[in-house]
């Protein structure tokens, strides 16, 4: 075979013979393109026939334009064959499953084909992304098998791993298994020797030396133990948890110097591993180590296949339980949140079934959390309104978000109007899973509403009649600010928590909706916040919410002008956080929209000033006779003034002789029947 050496193309590795493997670990898709660019150039430049077989994060689209930057004339190389660019389905998976004896095949008739084309020989590269774990025995068998081909024939193979694919163990034994491995640290490439197939522990142990680098700059903690639970190698981690050297690890017995025992414990994956010469893992807390690890262990064999040992690895885990545990306590809070929220929730899965209903939906319907769970949207909808919620579930299903109010009927089949504030949900192939509503209690309000209209559309009826509308309609208007009130108080509400130091701020999903702001962006600065606010109300703004003098904002209105030129009125409530020099370090607040009260506010006042200004006179008197209101146009007609009969009765301004007709009128307004009218003196 001509052993002439062929340019690698890669500048750390240089000129190499035929037969030789190398190994890639990457990280990105730059890292990847960094070392097969050059290496496919190099191959074309050099009469070989060159296979590419992509696989994530590089489709074959993207490696041809890579190529295509650094080789001008890549598609004339195309066009005659000389370079083929391949997803791995069309390579290692024709049949939808991984055949080791097809893929060397296939190997071998390239090979003949670039013999029988003239080229000097094949060169190679194959990503092993697509690999599932359950392929990794199958496909390192393979790779023994290639290893013997690769080595007898005019062949360069350049193999490429991702790092986060591969534990700790199966790094090392690639490193093992390859002539030359490349490795990047600190944005460098370096290359790592070693001798190939190894087959006895001895041997791993020196071979060991020429790739001592790796195994020392690896964070995780990893030993090479044997059947007698002895230290034969430890790397720089493991040593300083132990608080030794590497080179003092060696012959410690495992379980005395990590576990402070006489002998292995039962959870020992070590000790498992003994017994049935599997790989094991295991998550386990030890003080001696410093905390939480996940511990898994490798069975050794010498080349008769007896077992001599393990490759042990722990891999720190504290950090990852300190996220658990804070993302446990972040749900909790949110649970608690939800649970304790002065609007309902409700949560329906793709069928209208309810998934999740908090505490104060289920009191609004009557119903406990329990009784709700599995049942029906349906079962909470009246006959006539069924249409409009099939139309509502239609859009739910579109991915169609909305605002609308609803009637529902309540456990004892009394109606409770809703304003329903909706979310779709999808899972990551885009279908459709369920849904979620934010319900706030709108009854009150949509009474009050119904009796105004009716109020408003009766103004010109006799005067006695309007007398009795109105004190209705003054009453339903009361209802109707407690409505308000009540709506203000379980408006949508966003929370957030702005960063003095560093001017980073956190916004909740709700902030993000009242600002209409991308969410995938992040949370505004301060000066990008303060451009939301209204020029008019900024000055006033920023005086009461000056943070440099630790006040806390108690309460603030001010209005926003969003990016489509919408102005809404806004309710701010903030507090400081301080360290342990009570020094402030954070704010927190949450933005309420009261756009829609400040709305209702106006309505209310403008019924008011109807009343006010009307040139009919107008009053309410109560069931017992008692002046109780008195407007501008009854001080005109009877020359009284308000404060002269408010809390009087209505004989004051009824002449005596009609005592009696004004107890029968009064009598016929207790048994809910209209009267004519009243003949009084002004």
């Amino acid at each position: 075979m001509n052993e002439r050496l062929r340019k690698s193309g890669i500048d750390i590795i240089g000129d190499v013979p035929w037969g030789t493997h190398i190994c890639q670990f990457y990280r990105t898709k730059e890292d990847l393109l960094d070392i097969l660019i050059p290496y496919f150039k190099a191959g074309l430049e050099n009469n070989e026939l060159c296979l590419w077989v992509t696989s994530q994060p590089l489709d074959v689209k993207e490696a041809k334009e890579a190529l295509r930057r650094t080789v001008s004339d890549l598609d004339s190389y195309l066009d005659k064959g000389q370079i083929e660019i391949i997803p791995y389905t069309h390579w290692y998976l024709k049949e939808g499953s991984f055949d080791s004896g097809k893929v060397l095949s296939g190997w071998i008739e390239k090979l003949r084909y670039a013999s029988d084309s003239g080229y000097d020989g094949i060169r190679l590269s194959g990503n092993t992304s697509w690999l599932d774990k359950e392929d990794w025995n199958s496909f390192v068998e393979y790779k023994e098998q290639a290893d013997n081909v690769i080595g007898n024939y005019r062949m360069l193979t350049l193999c490429t791993y991702s790092l986060s694919k591969h534990n700790t163990a199966e790094i090392i034994k690639l490193v093992v298994n390859h002539q030359f491995s490349l490795i990047k640290r600190e944005g460098k490439w370096e290359r790592i020797e070693s001798s190939k197939r190894k087959k006895v522990e001895e041997e791993a142990i020196q071979a060991t030396k020429n790739w001592e680098y790796t195994f020392d700059a690896v964070p995780d903690l990893i030993a090479i133990i044997n059947t007698e639970y002895q230290v034969v190698r430890a790397n720089k981690a493991m040593a300083t948890r132990l608080g030794v050297t590497p080179e003092e690890c060696v012959g410690l017995t495992c379980y005395r110097v990590v576990h402070g025992t006489d002998e292995a414990p039962s959870f020992c994956p070590h000790r498992q591993l003994l017994k049935d010469e599997l790989e094991h893992t295991k998550e386990v807390f030890e003080d001696q180590l410093g905390g939480n690890f996940i511990v898994s262990v490798s069975p050794l064999h010498d080349s008769k296949g007896k077992l001599t040992g393990c490759i042990h690895v722990a891999r720190d885990i504290n950090e990852r339980k300190k996220a658990e545990e804070a993302l446990r306590q972040s749900e909790e809070k949110y649970r608690n949140i939800v649970d304790t929220a002065n609007e309902g929730i409700l949560i329906l899965d793709a069928e209208e079934r309810t998934t999740y209903v908090n505490e104060k939906m289920a009191e609004m319907l009557g119903y406990s959390p329990e009784e709700m769970i599995g049942r029906s949207a349906w079962d909470f909808t009246e006959e006539e309104n069924k249409a409009i919620h099939r139309l509502n579930m239609e859009k739910r299903q579109q991915g169609i978000d909305e605002s609308h109010e609803f009637k529902f009927i309540c456990k004892d089949g009394s109606p409770l109007w809703m304003l329903v504030n909706t979310k779709s949900f999808f899972d990551r192939d885009g279908k459709f899973t369920g849904s979620m509503g934010m319900l706030t209690d709108v009854t009150k309000r949509k009474e009050a509403e119904d009796k105004l209209k009716e109020t408003l559309d009766n103004l010109e009826k006799l005067v006695e009649e309007r007398t009795i509308q109105l004190e209705k309609a003054y009453n339903s208007l009361k209802e109707s600010e407690k409505g308000l009130a009540e709506a203000q108080r379980m408006a949508h509400i966003g929370n957030w928590d702005w960063n003095i130091e560093t001017d980073k701020a956190y916004w909740s999903e709700e902030m993000y909706r009242i600002f209409k702001r991308d969410p995938q962006k992040l949370a505004p600065s301060l000066d990008e916040y303060l451009s939301y606010i209204h020029p008019d109300d900024l000055d006033y703004y920023c005086k009461v919410n000056d943070y440099t003098k630790k006040v806390r904002t108690s309460g603030l209105d001010f209005r926003i002008v969003l990016a489509n030129g919408e102005e809404r009125t806004l309710h701010i409530k903030s507090d400081f956080i301080f360290n342990d020099e009570n020094i402030p370090i954070r704010v927190k607040g949450i933005v309420q929209d009261i756009t829609e009260h400040k709305k209702a506010e106006e309505k209310t006042q403008s019924l008011a000033n109807i009343v006010e200004s009307s040139n009919d006179a107008i009053g309410t008197v109560s069931l017992d006779g008692i002046i109780t209101s008195w407007n501008r146009g009854a001080e005109q007609v009877y020359g009284y003034s308000a404060e002269e009969v408010l809390g009087k009765t209505i004989s004051i301004v009824a002449p005596f002789h009609l005592c009696e007709e004004t107890k029968k009128l009064t009598g016929m307004v207790k048994q809910g029947k209209k009267s004519t009218f009243m003949r009084l003196h002004g």
